[in-house]
């Protein structure tokens, strides 16, 4: 048996085993980043193709950096970022253009968040292997894997770097009441909304925290005096809070006009349904959610919101002796409150709001399950899962390619996966967002034949492969109709001639003469069904005249015969979008019709 002093001399040996322990799974995990490419989504925008942030660190881009989105909008950035943008500047400046060295101080800065984490809550409840189990989870669960192996995240994780810094010195301010430590923690909570306006929600946690594990908020006949006491200390850092929001509201304005009230009531509580689903059982993870169409029965929504409120009634009546549980489900329900309506899918705004659940296990099942032993085998366990699928979900972050092709798997209707799929295996790195005005990739290839004199027509009279590619260069020149006749010649001379036969069809398609080309299409697919780009061209002809179902059945067909296909797989996105905004633009009647008749 180890005497009560001896245990007190090695707990600071025991703190340092186990923050070696946590850097090693977190390595275990992440370490694989250094071998991964950027991705098309965000990355190029951001980094390597920002006129701003390319060039690494100069005056001029520090100056862009401190008011890029402030005041007006800036196509290069998304939000007012600041510290992010300079983040990134560093990084160029250090390691140019090599991704790896990029993917890997994300991965440093999560291993900081991790140790910080685990050192705070140890020290906020002297609760060693309860804490060490929290900060676990936090660092390797799979939900995790999109905020460290996306170089885009950086500013979640930096954020979250500040919001843990801020965290540690009001726990010093609090034990000490010395006011250079408040102004730590406003100068540290200025610097993390200066990252991401995500972490507003802290002075509330501080609230939270207030009451457990720092008893500071006293729930008796005195609470609200208490309360008033401790949100008054906290005023400078609600006001910050209140100013960042207004600034990320500035530049979201128009994603909140989709935020109807039967999406408020239908899809928020389904979103939080789902990220305890995805914290349970960590599948099935994929990135470039599209913003979902309200299409859950109400009695779902409804249940859904039922069991939330039950929950939360739950925790409230065990305020006490079990605090601990209405802290952490606070710190998960309000830690994603301000992006929950925009994007409830996006497992990266789980990054924070993860330690909210991760302690209701932590403190919750040693409450319902006694036995230490067994206690131990339920953390092992769950911790090996969480390794061994947030490992494998990291691995499919190696490139573009790898990680939309399973995004696509995992979400059949994902329109922008689709489209940003396309255009890595068109071979571009240039940015695409998921906006059906994109124009559709040309169907002439680079691997044409030099120009043809005209006086071809000439020379060989009879040659059907001289017409053909009298119109084709016709058509680079975009003279339809004058290619159209060429073509035509070239199968008065072999009706059987098939690429003469798909180039007529795109003359026409190119023409808008649709109902021509559609038959012509058919026809080339008649002579050889298994015509890749005449599936791909009448699959988006059929997306202008509204079949989608067609369009759909021809797209798959063209992924099927070369899964490597990009132009398919870029206008397969072009078709769920098409179809989905048709859907969503019938949703937003419908409701503006029920609000114009609530309001007559």
């Amino acid at each position: 048996m180890l005497t009560a002093d001896l245990k007190n001399r090695l707990k600071p040996r025991l703190s340092d085993l186990i923050s070696f322990a946590l850097i090693a799974i977190v390595l275990i995990v992440f370490a694989q980043v250094r071998y991964h490419d950027f991705v098309n989504y965000d990355d190029p925008a951001y980094i390597f193709s920002n006129p701003h942030i390319k060039n690494g660190l100069t005056w001029e881009g520090l100056k862009w950096a401190a008011t890029a989105d402030l005041m007006s909008d800036d196509k290069n950035a998304d939000r007012w970022q600041p510290i992010v943008f300079i983040s990134r500047m560093i990084d160029i400046e250090l390691f140019g253009f090599n991704p790896g060295q990029h993917h890997i101080v994300n991965v440093w800065l999560h291993i900081f968040n991790t140790i910080l984490l685990f050192v705070i809550l140890r020290r906020m409840t002297g609760e060693i292997w309860k804490s060490a189990y929290v900060a676990a989870v936090f660092g390797v669960h799979p939900l995790q894997v999109e905020a460290v192996a996306w170089a885009t995240s950086r500013k979640d994780v930096l954020s979250t770097c500040f919001g843990f810094l801020t965290l540690f010195f009001y726990l010093n301010y609090t034990e000490k009441k010395d006011s250079r430590k408040k102004d730590w923690v406003v100068i540290l909570f200025a610097l993390t909304l200066m990252t991401k306006a995500m972490m507003v929600t802290l002075p509330f946690l501080f609230l939270l925290l207030d009451i457990w594990p720092l008893n500071r908020w006293r729930l008796d006949s005195s609470w609200w005096g208490n309360l008033k006491g401790l949100a008054t200390e906290k005023w400078l850092l609600f006001l910050l809070a209140f100013a960042s929001t207004l600034i990320a509201w500035n530049g979201q304005i128009t994603a909140f006009t989709h935020v109807y009230p039967y999406y408020v009531f239908s899809e928020i509580p389904m979103a939080y349904g789902h990220y305890l689903k995805k914290f349970i059982y960590p599948v099935n993870l994929a990135i470039l959610s599209p913003d979902p169409i309200p299409t859950h029965p109400l009695w779902l929504s409804a249940g859904t919101i039922i069991l939330l409120t039950a929950l939360t009634v739950f925790f409230i009546r065990k305020l006490g002796k079990h605090s601990y549980l209405i802290v952490g489900w606070l710190w998960f329900l309000g830690g994603l409150v301000p992006t929950i309506a925009l994007n409830p899918h996006a497992d990266r705004f789980m990054y924070t709001p993860i330690i909210g659940l991760a302690i209701l296990l932590a403190w919750g099942i040693p409450s319902l399950i006694l036995r230490t032993s067994t206690q131990r085998i339920l953390a092992v366990c769950s911790l090996s899962v969480f390794i061994a699928f947030a490992w494998k979900q990291t691995s499919r972050w190696y490139d573009s390619i790898s990680l939309l092709e399973y995004a696509i798997k995992m979400q059949t209707e994902n329109y922008m996966a689709y489209i940003n799929l396309g255009a890595a295996q068109i071979g571009t790195r240039t940015y695409f967002e998921a906006n059906p005005s994109l124009p559709p990739p040309a169907w002439v290839e680079k691997q044409l034949e030099e120009r043809r004199d005209k006086a071809v027509e000439d020379i060989h009279p009879n040659s059907k492969e001289a017409y053909n590619h009298l119109g084709i260069e016709l058509a680079k020149q975009d003279k339809f109709k004058q290619a159209a006749r060429q073509f035509s010649k070239a199968l008065s001379i072999d009706k059987t001639y098939t690429e003469a036969l798909f180039n007529l069809a795109t003359a026409m398609d190119f023409q808008e003469k649709l109902n021509n080309a559609r038959a012509l299409y058919l026809e080339v697919l008649k002579q050889d069904p298994n015509h890749k780009k005449a599936h791909n061209n009448l699959g988006l002809l059929l997306i202008k005249q509204k079949s989608f179902d067609e369009a759909e059945k021809h797209l798959n067909a063209a992924i099927a015969i070369d899964p490597d296909y990009g132009e398919a797989h870029y206008n397969m996105g072009y078709l769920i979008v098409t179809r989905k905004k048709g859907m969503w633009d019938k949703y937003v009647s419908q409701i503006s019709g029920e609000n114009k008749t609530r309001t007559a």
